[in-house]
């Protein structure tokens, strides 16, 4: 008995060992720093439509959100915010939703004084072309549609610490900016 005993504590052991030893989770992530963005095409609720090609030659910020998401509601003033700040500067802005109905994001924002264009999808196949999971993401990309920034909020880029004076997306942008108007100037 003591043997048999033994013999299963030995198994177990080795499973657990077995379960203990892990592979590299694998990653979130489709698109990453560096990478250009997917081929995509979208209308957004203004009725414009937006491409992977159509974001070249202006600097974007992507945001994947759903208005049920505790991250997203915090976020999304935030990018309001900007949006407020640089619109018309060269600044692509696109809002998409991952499940998520028009009725239902149409109210938020009504509720909420957003005022942002967004894009209304009802399913993930847009969203599974940057990445498998987690809202809010924001993908911020140069003029050549190349990722430069993922967030997962913006919360960090406000918060006052430590007494010090919070970063603004508008510092982060100050480069790409530039550039965007530097390619505009010369294509003018």
């Amino acid at each position: 008995m003591q043997y048999l005993f033994r013999i299963i504590a030995l198994c177990g052991l080795t499973i657990v060992l077995i379960a203990c030893i892990k592979e590299e989770p694998i990653s979130d992530e489709i698109i990453t720093v560096g990478q250009r963005l997917p081929v995509f095409s979208l209308e957004m609720n203004n009725g414009q439509h937006i491409t992977n090609d159509s974001l070249k030659g202006k600097v974007s910020l992507i945001m994947f959100f759903h208005t049920g998401c505790p991250d997203c509601r915090q976020t999304l003033p935030h990018v309001q915010h900007l949006y407020d700040e640089i619109q018309g500067k060269g600044v692509e802005f696109v809002l998409i939703s991952r499940e998520e109905e028009e009725a239902s994001i149409s109210t938020y924002w009504q509720e909420n004084g957003l005022s942002m264009p967004y894009s209304a999808q009802t399913n993930r196949i847009i969203y599974e072309k940057f990445a498998r999971n987690r809202v809010p993401r924001i993908y911020i990309n140069d003029r050549y549609s190349i990722v430069k920034n993922i967030l997962f909020s913006c919360k960090n880029f406000f918060a006052h610490q430590n007494g010090y004076k919070p970063i603004s997306f508008s510092c982060f942008f100050l480069g790409l900016f530039s550039s965007a108007s530097r390619f505009r100037r010369r294509v003018s």
